[in-house]
């Protein structure tokens, strides 16, 4: 019935597998703009169009992603995209982690104790382990720093705290 109104088709649908099923009956193309839980094919080729457009290549790229890691299908589409391709490395990042990048690179060369950057970027109502900034602090440094172990910007002051050298 659609070929009637359209060349092509592009559904979305909560239901997963349903582009499936429109495909398999109808007798125009039919694009999967995402299906429930499953990945988001047009979102990537989007992506993926991006990417080429403003690196000029697919491979021998670092990629940082940021957000919803775990649940984000778009995320997710992109880094089975990805994977396709040579040399492609990718850079996790939490959201927390992202946070607190923000906050020590707006506030670039001053010195922060970890119970300050708990206040600042965790809240005043946190209630775990002050030892959960130096996790992120090293997490941060493993996928940021050239060489974690002598870095160049995320900086430690003994017995102070934490900084952001520009």
């Amino acid at each position: 019935i659609l070929s009637c109104y359209a060349d092509i088709m592009a559904i979305r649908h909560p239901k997963e597998g349903a582009p499936y099923v429109a495909a398999c009956n109808a007798s125009i193309p039919v694009i999967n703009a995402g299906d429930g839980g499953h990945c988001h094919p047009t979102q990537t080729l989007a992506d993926l169009l991006t990417i080429y457009r403003e690196i000029g290549r697919l491979d021998n790229l670092t990629i940082g992603f940021c957000g919803d890691l775990k649940y984000g299908r778009t995320v997710h589409s992109l880094i089975s995209a990805m994977a396709r391709y040579k040399n492609i490395k990718l850079v996790l990042i939490s959201p927390k982690e992202l946070e607190l990048l923000y906050f020590l690179a707006s506030n670039y060369n001053r010195v922060f104790t970890r119970d300050q950057l708990l206040d600042k970027v965790w809240g005043f109502d946190y209630l775990g382990d002050s030892r959960t900034v130096d996790v992120h602090i090293r997490r941060l440094r493993e996928k940021l720093e050239e060489n974690p172990a002598e870095p160049k910007y995320i900086m430690t002051k003994w017995g102070v705290g934490y900084y952001f050298r520009k």
